[in-house]
């Protein structure tokens, strides 16, 4: 019978499993194999009906979020500037830089936006902030990352928006980074906060929805993927 799927239809492969749990010896399709569909039919509606009725399916995978069409600005934080390489933050035990963890997380972030269809800029540019966010111009979000050092009872995740020239979509966006990052990461919701940075600044002079979030990628990624599907 023909290989498709259209509406009303039954999985070969749940009608054998059913026909082996009442203990029939069957061989189709491969005995539990890949997995074919049968259009309805009389033959097919007697099997159902001996078998006490429909196959109950699972209900189909929900769609995943798509970005496609959509063009997103990752500004890699802190890094080369005109006056100076600007490390960051540094870990005085290892020396790691803030500037290092970014990228990091910028390429995780832009990798995950990529596969959902964005077209992204990973942005290590050396640009003073303000032209950093006005780099973004004609991008749908911008983001921009960075990983602050802090005591025990500042440390989280946190995204900031601008805190004049900010709208809702940009606190709404605020809201589900820092959410999503503090699950991923196990550490305390700081939620979306305002503040008047230069790169917010830039980005916002250009007409582009903006949130800075402190720590992580690929959570940031689904938090960008779920404000777009909203």
């Amino acid at each position: 019978m023909p290989n498709k799927s259209p509406e009303n239809t039954e999985l070969v492969w749940h009608i054998q499993k059913r026909l082996n749990e009442l203990g029939y010896d069957v061989s189709v399709d491969g005995d539990l194999g890949p997995r074919t569909y049968w259009d309805q039919s009389e033959t097919l509606t007697a099997i159902l009906d001996h078998l006490g009725g429909p196959v109950n399916l699972p209900d189909p995978a929900p769609a995943r979020p798509s970005a496609s069409g959509k063009k997103i600005f990752i500004d890699v934080g802190h890094g080369q500037k005109p006056d100076g390489f600007d490390p960051g933050a540094v870990n005085a035990g290892s020396g790691i830089t803030e500037h290092q963890l970014n990228l990091i997380a910028a390429r995780a972030c832009a990798t995950v936006l990529a596969t959902a269809g964005a077209t992204v800029s990973v942005d290590d540019s050396n640009r003073h902030n303000y032209s950093a966010g006005k780099a973004a111009k004609g991008s749908d979000i911008c983001i921009s990352i960075h990983h602050n050092s802090a005591g025990a009872s500042a440390q989280g995740s946190e995204a900031l928006y601008h805190a004049h020239k900010g709208n809702a979509q940009d606190k709404a966006l605020a809201k589900l980074a820092a959410k999503a990052m503090a699950e991923e990461l196990g550490v305390r919701n700081r939620g979306g906060k305002p503040m008047g940075l230069s790169v917010l600044s830039g980005a916002r002079d250009v007409g582009v929805p903006v949130a800075i979030p402190h720590r992580a990628g690929e959570a940031l990624a689904r938090a960008v993927l779920e404000h777009l599907d909203g």
